[in-house]
């Protein structure tokens, strides 16, 4: 409709001037619809397992949310003017189609860009699959079909955490702790960069050191060992905090020896497939903050 009033508006204009269109459908269009299959069976299958949880709409939602805000922030990762597909981003969820299908559109038969459509299809529909057979177990495990409808108090919570406490974390308290410090990460980023680029040239390169420090233990030592301590009943056993032998000692460095040729050379065969390059002066950067000017104590305990 839109296009018959445009095409009628512009004969009204000028009756006597032709008028050429160009075809409306882009050839790069057509890869919208190779992509769509995967990624719309992946989150419909995520969909459903988090929905199988729920009780009612409103708790749909609560469940339904993060996963809506992952998604967008993987797009708009992707979506950014600088990023371009390579081989480590092929297999990565979303982030795969989104940056392969932004460079069909531009180049729609180029041979580079076609490269990556199989990688890129096979991982979509194996997350897909695994996304799958989680909804599936959900509907086979009957303490999720017929639990009853609690409704969520604060304090009710906190007080079965302190009567009530497992010996050990589960994958669910693992994440949040990995959760927070991904997200911490983020949030500070920009903030503590402004901060470094303020100092001067000759003491950027300690304060990045110290902020690195910090940023690793409030970030991820703090929230794991409160977590520990306030939340499980075995805080020792979590932690590991064991004595350990002379002989686990020397298998440590015996092992450390050993597979230190091996993962270099696995890391030279494995250059193809991670990103490459490093912003411009980042190298020096770091140079700067590991070379001797540093204490050895400072570095190591980087």
């Amino acid at each position: 409709l839109t296009a018959t009033y445009m095409v009628q508006l512009s004969s009204k204009v000028a009756p006597n001037t032709e008028v050429a269109f160009g075809n409306p459908i882009n050839p790069g269009m057509l890869w919208v619809l190779v992509m769509i299959f995967p990624l719309a069976a992946l989150f419909s299958a995520l969909s459903l397992a988090l929905a199988t949880f729920a009780r009612s709409t409103r708790e749909g939602q609560y469940y339904l949310s993060p996963l809506m805000i992952v998604v967008l922030m993987l797009v708009a990762l992707a979506a950014s003017p600088g990023a371009e597909i390579q081989p480590f981003h092929s297999v990565l969820p979303v982030i795969g189609p989104v940056l392969l299908l932004k460079q069909l559109m531009i180049a729609p038969t180029a041979a580079e860009n076609l490269a990556y459509l199989p990688v890129v299809l096979g991982a979509s529909f194996t997350y897909a699959g695994l996304a799958l057979w989680w909804a599936v177990s959900q509907f086979h495990s009957e303490t999720v079909l017929f639990r009853e409808a609690e409704r969520f108090d604060i304090r009710l919570w906190f007080r079965r955490l302190r009567t009530h406490k497992p010996a050990r974390p589960g994958p669910g308290l693992a994440l949040a702790c990995l959760a927070v410090g991904l997200f911490g990460q983020v949030l500070l980023m920009p903030s503590l960069g402004a901060w470094l680029t303020s100092l001067s040239p000759d003491d950027r390169p300690r304060a990045a050191i110290w902020m690195l420090i910090v940023q690793q233990v409030l970030l991820f030592l703090a929230p794991a060992c409160l977590a520990a301590t306030a939340l499980l009943g075995d805080a020792k056993g979590t932690l590991r905090l064991r004595r350990t032998g002379l002989p686990s000692i020397a298998y440590g460095i015996v092992l450390a020896f050993a597979l230190h040729p091996l993962v270099e050379e696995l890391m030279h065969h494995l250059q193809w497939f991670f990103p490459t390059g490093l912003p411009d002066g980042s190298l020096e950067f770091l140079r700067s903050m590991l070379g001797k000017s540093q204490p050895a104590w400072l570095v190591l305990l980087a």
